[in-house]
């Protein structure tokens, strides 16, 4: 009767932090791109705030200079831990920043790269966005260092400068790692009180049937349920297992979260530390997740871990050739940007895969 208490609470215990797990994950992911896509919205807002007010001061006859050195004086030396803004010219010179040691330089062409809020494919040179005088935003990646931030640029009408905010991306990294362990205090507490709870209902439903039952059951003592030893226990089959877990993601699109369906995703892959997933439809997302933590949700008779670069549906694969003397080529639909190779080493593993699939 001990034992079946243990059992119980223990039985218990794994649904109730099974679940919690996976409703942690899902509100943490909500929340992470809610805090990410507030920051975007606030750099947008803050480069076209500071370009209209300059805007404004040209526009009442006040000379270039003097509202081009007013700006330097009110920014410079501003904390940069989060953010900063700072100005250019079309021509990629910094004209105004923090530091002023870096008035003066110029952005060449070897900078950075930003992928855009617009479109996602979309990856245009710092420089170019800057030359084009065109209000733009997005995730910079510099190439020279291992770096990224949310930065907008907009327009001062009147002249050729261009307004940048920057937002510092592993400053926002760090508060969500911060509100993940509260996160994760705020369910295990939770879970705990919960599963207490539902403990002292199952004991309190057990004493009472079996009072019922004899008549004769003193308090405190626990019956199990009759069961025929000859009757086997019904194991869970692989369908009911696949049934508990989640049947889709939470991917980005622009300014938006889209919950996209797993049977709808063709192959999921990784460029400049960032997931993409490419719908069988054609359709292009991204998520904030790395590739073993979305191959970690995904079925494994559907989803295949092909390389360090990409996840591959097994509805999408169109055909298998030999590639060299060893490994084989994959080629997909929607077609992939870049080759598709499966190694020697997991060469045989995939044909089983296959197979199976």
């Amino acid at each position: 009767m001990r034992k079946f208490f243990i059992l119980t609470f223990v039985g218990i215990s794994l649904i109730i932090f099974a679940s919690g797990f996976l409703g942690f994950k899902y509100v943490f992911n909500l929340a992470s791109d809610e805090l990410i896509e507030n920051r975007i919205i606030a750099a947008r807002h803050e480069a076209e705030l500071v370009a209209y007010i300059l805007s404004q001061k040209l526009a009442k006859g006040i000379p270039p200079e003097k509202v081009k050195d007013d700006f330097q004086e009110s920014i410079e030396y501003m904390n940069m831990e989060n953010g900063f803004v700072c100005m250019f010219n079309t021509e990629g010179i910094e004209i105004c920043h923090p530091l002023p040691e870096k008035i003066g330089q110029v952005i060449d062409s070897t900078n950075s790269i930003v992928r855009t809020f617009s479109n996602d494919l979309l990856e245009l040179n710092f420089r170019d966005i800057l030359e084009s005088g065109i209000p733009k935003g997005g995730i910079r990646t510099f190439l020279n260092k291992d770096f990224r931030e949310i930065i907008y640029v907009a327009p001062v009408k009147g002249e050729n400068w261009m307004v940048a905010s920057h937002v510092n991306l592993l400053q926002i990294t760090k508060n969500i790692d911060s509100f993940k362990d509260q996160l994760i205090l705020i369910f295990v507490l939770m879970g705990l009180v919960i599963d207490l709870l539902i403990f002292l209902f199952v004991r309190y439903i057990n004493l009472k049937t079996a009072h019922e039952t004899t008549g004769t059951i003193k308090p405190g003592t626990i019956m199990p349920p009759e069961r025929n030893e000859s009757t086997p226990v019904a194991e869970p089959s692989e369908k009911q297992i696949l049934k508990n877990q989640p049947e889709r993601i939470l991917a980005y699109k622009g300014q938006k979260l889209i919950p996209v369906n797993y049977i709808d995703i063709a192959y999921i892959y990784t460029e400049y530390k960032i997931s993409y997933i490419t719908c069988l439809s054609g359709e292009v997302l991204n998520c904030n997740l790395t590739l073993e933590e979305i191959f970690n949700q995904l079925d494994k008779h559907r989803f295949y871990r092909a390389n360090r670069q990409y996840i591959i549906s097994i509805a999408s694969v169109s055909k298998v050739t030999k590639y060299g003397n060893t490994n084989l080529k994959v080629e997909i639909n929607p077609p992939s940007s870049t080759e598709i190779i499966i190694s020697k080493a997991k060469a045989a593993n995939f044909k089983r895969w296959l197979g199976k699939g």
